[in-house]
């Protein structure tokens, strides 16, 4: 059963949460309307953290390559052609050895920018009582 809630008087949280619960379609306009103002309003990143990201999601898939090339040379090896390990191990020191160390330097900042974070709004919280 489909129902077209498009007014503004039906966009009751409670009321979009029980027609959820009974199986009933609910429109964008009025689940969109049910949310906070705060999560409606546009995250605003700066552009240098936004090419960051581009970048780091290139090293990814970079990485992945590498470990599915790798896996490929290995099989083909096994075959007993040894002519696209060769071309990986070329590739392996100006290619997939930076991308690896950007990775996992990537991931420690991260974790640790994170985990600094934490322990000040922690400490922050605490410190006001």
């Amino acid at each position: 059963m489909i129902q077209n809630c498009n007014t503004h008087a039906e966009a009751n949280p409670t009321k979009i949460r029980q027609r959820m619960e009974d199986s009933e379609v609910v429109s964008l306009p009025v689940a969109f309307a049910a949310l906070p103002h705060t999560m409606t309003r546009p995250n605003v990143e700066p552009s240098w953290k936004i090419w960051l990201d581009r970048l780091l999601m290139m090293n990814v898939l970079v990485v992945v390559f590498g470990a599915g090339f790798l896996a490929t040379a290995v099989l083909v090896q096994s075959q007993g052609q040894d002519n696209v390990m060769d071309l990986f191990q070329k590739l392996w020191q100006p290619l997939f050895t930076p991308a690896l160390s950007l990775l996992i330097m990537s991931a420690c900042l991260s974790g640790t920018f994170r985990w600094l974070q934490q322990r000040v709004l922690k400490s922050g919280s605490s410190g006001g009582s």
